[in-house]
């Protein structure tokens, strides 16, 4: 990925540069100093149990001064810092915005850091992060059509699109652990969902998974993570084996949703638990093989280990210094909009407009296949796509005998439109849309459908605030 796609402005670094670097966790916090060139030269772990916002400040700033004071030379050198926020993020200013674990709100991270180190900060989330070192320094360089998802104590993740890491109106694209996988599933950390990705995919996910199954709620002393299933599986157990295979095919669902509206090249895998991929590959490319025939991405593991969120916020510091200043997508509700229509061939498609030109969809040649999404209650069912389910109805005679009364017609629009916002509720989570534009033969049916349609998108996606972010148009 050429470095002028993820920066606003490029800015000449010099060759022995440093950045002074902080990853900030929801157990623990990494600090130390990375090269411009993406070598990690030094770094320190500390843990944490959930810190207070003043706790952070304190623990990660007298971190960063220990480090200055032991490698002077590296200080000397330091052009920025860069960090990693966990949770939501608005990535110029690097504001922390909100997060559930550790529960912190509008936390101004970097300005704090700037003014107590006299360093220029640059942060943003964890998984913005990741996408940003996988594109400057790993697996993903060279691609200009990718998504990482980092999975660990939390699901996250970002994408690549059209050579430029996609941040969406509100600076929240990218959460694919905020995507549901089970209806009426787990409840978030948060309560603001239930059955979303990450509940069941993260570390604690898998633990619960596993236990659930009649695994033993401690391996060897420990509660049982993403090692200790791993080694009970490698022993045969029924329980650990199931609960790698439920990870894959929980995953590979997810990534197929994502191909059909993204289409990316790689897809790169994260955090700790992808050092089990080659265990859970199997099921996760199988899924995706089922559910996308015709090919999807290449799924990989990052080649940073658990180093990966500590080159993010390495990248980030590095893309700050070079003059980083307008997040793709982000701005008013008009900046970022998704318009969902129905072609002539009755399938359900998607087009993403940022900064006033299309960027997925319509005119491009990659994504915009809404009618992909996996519609399933579970991963026990098998499912179908969206599609799938349009290709059996006839919208506008049901409409048409929904308005002459018959109930049983207007019940099959009702679902049709709860159908609908459970698809556009997932393609949200992942663009992150100011305005949410229906029509072109669905708009036909707005008396039936808006209201099921609004409350699906409602009920399955994650925002800040009590209300919805998003603005509803039928054209």
């Amino acid at each position: 990925m050429a470095e002028k796609s993820v920066v606003a402005a490029e800015k000449e670094i010099p060759a022995d540069a440093t950045i002074l670097t902080a990853d900030i966790g929801g157990s623990k916090f990494m600090v130390g100093f990375v090269s411009a060139a993406g070598e990690v030269l030094c770094v320190e772990r500390y843990e944490w149990l959930n810190p207070t916002a003043e706790e952070i400040l304190d623990k990660v700033e007298s971190a960063l001064r220990a480090q200055l004071e032991a490698h002077p030379d590296l200080a000397a050198r330091v052009i920025a810092g860069g960090l990693t926020i966990p949770g939501l993020a608005e990535p110029v200013k690097g504001v922390w915005l909100d997060s559930d674990f550790p529960p912190i709100r509008d936390l101004h991270i970097c300005e704090e850091l700037s003014e107590r180190l006299g360093i220029p900060f640059y942060g943003d989330n964890d998984g913005n992060a990741c996408v940003l070192a996988e594109g400057y320094f790993g697996s993903a360089r060279g691609a200009s059509d990718f998504i990482y998802i980092t999975v660990s104590s939390g699901v996250g993740g970002g994408a690549c699109v059209g050579g430029e890491l996609f941040y969406g109106a509100h600076c929240e694209s990218g959460e694919i652990g905020l995507t549901i996988c089970e209806q009426d599933g787990r409840p978030s950390r948060s309560g603001k969902q239930h059955g979303p990705l990450e509940m069941y995919c993260c570390t604690e996910g898998m633990s619960q998974t596993f236990i659930e199954l009649g695994g033993p709620s401690e391996v060897d002393g420990h509660a049982p993570g993403g090692k200790e299933i791993a080694a009970c599986a490698e022993k045969g157990n029924e329980a650990a084996l199931r609960t790698i295979e439920l990870e894959g095919k929980r995953l590979g669902r997810a990534i197929a949703c994502a191909d059909a509206l993204l289409a990316p090249e790689v897809v790169v895998l994260g955090g700790g638990i992808s050092l089990m991929l080659d265990r859970f590959a199997p099921a996760l490319e199988a899924e995706l093989k089922r559910i996308r025939p015709q090919g999807g991405p290449r799924v990989v593991a990052s080649e940073f280990g658990y180093q990966g969120a500590f080159l993010g916020a390495a990248a980030c510091g590095l893309r700050g210094a070079q003059g980083f200043s307008h997040p793709l997508g982000a701005g008013d509700d008009d900046a970022c909009a998704l318009v969902i229509t129905r072609d002539d061939k009755n399938r359900v498609r998607c087009e993403l407009i940022a900064d006033d030109k299309p960027v997925v969809g319509a005119d491009c040649a990659r994504g915009g296949e809404l009618g992909g999404y996996l519609v399933a209650q579970g991963v026990d069912d098998e499912g179908t796509t969206l599609d799938e389910v349009f290709s059996e109805v006839d919208i506008e005679a049901l409409v048409e005998s929904a308005q002459a009364g018959d109930e049983d017609a207007a019940a099959r629009l009702t679902a049709l439109g709860d159908t609908l916002g459970r698809a556009v509720a997932f393609a949200s989570m992942l663009f992150d849309p100011g305005t949410i534009r229906v029509g072109n033969g669905l708009s036909l049916a707005r008396d039936f459908i808006e209201q099921p349609f609004v409350e699906a998108v409602v009920r399955e996606t994650y925002y800040l605030a009590d209300t919805i972010p998003y603005v509803f148009t039928w054209e």
